[in-house]
This record gives structure tokens, C-alpha cells and sequence, in this order.
């Protein structure tokens, strides 16, 4: 019988609903020393890491599944050197991140920060049709959508529903129904200075770290936004604090920073035209559910060796 260690701390609503899955049997361990024990006969482990100590104890390990779509903290060398197969929860975020992409750039386009203040200071500003200060219309911006998986693919869709104009990176190229122009990475500034919204979707992974510093910012238009919903570590933040402050850009939003949480003395906290909220743009309902279909999937898979889904190419960490 197959034994699966879930050293992840999994809802036990959902764990328990894993366990009812026939002929495996299914432990879980989330301290270390338990851990390295349970690990040692385990065939699948279920996490979003695994320590070095856990891996060399792994002797009958053949593959880990996480429950993030990011796996940049399980891509120890060894595990990428090793055999072990990994996978991961990708396509369980393309729907609730998508939304709060364009939760941002509708912010931005109609100026709702700027509305709520005026709500807290009782004041009604006249913008339309006298004195004419009009809002952003998106119909006909450039969404720069810089990553293509499933999350960049539904940002795209959606950014054809507000009939913008959609351009779109990705590394390894294909036609894409939602895509009006595309380009690889090395192609980057090329839409970068042409984005009105550009819009970062990427992996975290060491061709992708601050793939925007101060020389992309500076390439960007002043009147367009930043939107950051891949990791933290692909932005630079000193570059953009620096952007912001010298209105080289118009505005940035960011669902992931760097260190997490953001430290009080952060100068990111302190500057204008930024929205930040707390690594926030994958909550929904339906996320452990979600997870869950996968794993299920997967094990159905293993126990028949068919080819598992969402697998994860090592070496290029995604």
C-alpha cells in the first residue's frame, strides 16, 4: 500500500477527506522529528517544502506534490538532481488572482482611492461634465501581461472583455486566443514601454529575480501602472520606491513585496500612489477544495502509473 506523508498543515476537513481515498495509507507529521521518522517509508509527501535532513531520510520517496503553484522553496538541488517527481496546485489561482489584477487596474482607472479620500473629507468634486477632468477608459489601453500560465492566460481573456489591446510575454511561444501581440523575454522592453497596465505574472526563479529594476521602470510610460501579482523577489523595490517618488511611473500595486510580512520601517508603506495588499489575490472559498482535486487526481494517477498532472520541470522551476 502506498504510504503518503502530508507534513503540510492541511484543513483536517480535508485531510480526513484524503484519507478516505482506498489503498493508501495516509499519515500526517508536521514537526521535524516526526517528520524524519514518517518520511522514511513514504512514497509521496505532500508540502510546500522538504528539508534537506527529510529528503536524504526519504528512501522510498518517488514524488512530492504541493499545494502552491510556486515550488522555488521545495527546488533544493537535490531534490532537482534526484528522480523524484514534483507537482504542483497550478491552475487553482487563473480566476481569483485575474480579479483582483483588474480590481487594481480599475482602481487606478477611475481613480477610487482618490474618491474614498474625498468621501472621508466630505468632499464632492465635480468632474464631469463641468469642469471636464475625465476618468481612464480601458477600452483600447495596452495590457502588458508579462508571464502566461494560467494566471497571465485569464488576465488576458479579461482584459480582451474590457476590449483593451493585449500584449503578452512568454518564454516558450504559442498561439494564444487572448494575445493580440506576442513576445519573448528578451523582447521585454518592447512592451514594456508600450503597456499602459503592465502586469507581472511570472514564476520566481533566478532568470525571473528583479527582472524589473531601474532601468525597466525607467523605460516605463509616467502615466502607466505596475502591477505585481508573481512574487516579490521579481521587483525591485528600491527601484520603485525611487520610480514612484520620481513619477516615472503613475502608480504601482503590489499583492507580494520581498519580505512578507512588510516590516514597519518599509519606505513602501510611505509613498504615494501605491496600493499594497497582503499576498491576498489567491484567497477564495473554493482554494483547499481546489487543492484537494489535484492531489486526489495525482494520487488516482500514482496508484495507476499514469503520468501525473501540473509536473513541474525542475530545472526550470516551474
Amino acid at each position: 500500500m502506498t504510504k503518503i506523508l502530508v507534513s503540510y498543515p492541511l484543513p483536517d476537513k480535508w485531510f480526513e477527506k484524503v484519507r478516505e481515498i482506498e489503498d493508501v495509507d495516509v499519515v500526517k507529521a508536521t514537526e521535524e522529528e516526526e517528520i524524519l521518522e514518517e518520511v522514511k517509508d513514504a512514497e509521496v509527501v505532500f508540502d510546500k517544502q522538504i528539508s534537506l535532513r527529510a529528503f536524504r531520510a526519504a528512501d522510498e520517496l518517488e514524488w512530492i506534490q504541493s499545494p502552491y503553484v510556486g515550488v522555488d522553496m521545495l527546488l533544493i538541488d537535490e531534490v532537482v538532481e534526484s528522480d523524484v517527481r514534483v507537482t504542483c496546485a497550478r491552475g487553482i489561482h487563473s480566476s481569483q488572482v485575474s480579479d483582483h489584477v483588474f480590481a487594481f487596474i480599475l482602481c487606478f482607472a477611475r481613480e477610487i482611492p482618490g474618491f474614498i479620500e474625498n468621501r472621508e473629507n466630505r468632499v464632492w468634486e465635480e468632474r464631469h461634465p463641468f469642469p471636464f477632468k475625465p476618468l481612464m477608459e480601458l477600452k483600447q489601453k495596452n495590457l502588458g501581461v508579462v508571464g502566461l500560465g494560467t494566471i497571465g492566460k485569464e488576465v488576458a481573456r479579461k482584459g480582451k472583455c474590457f476590449n483593451m489591446n493585449v500584449l503578452g510575454v512568454k518564454k516558450h511561444q504559442e498561439d494564444l486566443e487572448y494575445v493580440d501581440e506576442l513576445f519573448t523575454p528578451k523582447e521585454l522592453d518592447r512592451v514594456i514601454s508600450r503597456s499602459d497596465f503592465l502586469v507581472l505574472c511570472v514564476p520566481y526563479t533566478p532568470e525571473t529575480k528583479d527582472m524589473i529594476g531601474e532601468k525597466e521602470l525607467r523605460e516605463m510610460k509616467d502615466s502607466a501602472y505596475l502591477i505585481n501579482v508573481a512574487r516579490g523577489e521579481v521587483l525591485d523595490e528600491d527601484a520603485l520606491v525611487q520610480a514612484l517618488r520620481g513619477d516615472w511611473v503613475g502608480g504601482a500595486a503590489l499583492d507580494v513585496v520581498d519580505t512578507e510580512p512588510l516590516p514597519k520601517d518599509s519606505r513602501l508603506w510611505k509613498v504615494n500612489d501605491l496600493l499594497l495588499t497582503p499576498h491576498v489575490a489567491g484567497s477564495t472559498p473554493r482554494y483547499w477544495k481546489r487543492v484537494y482535486e489535484i492531489f486526489r487526481e495525482n494520487i488516482e494517477r500514482y496508484k495507476e502509473d499514469k503520468e501525473l498532472i501540473n509536473m513541474v520541470n525542475k530545472e526550470e522551476g516551474y
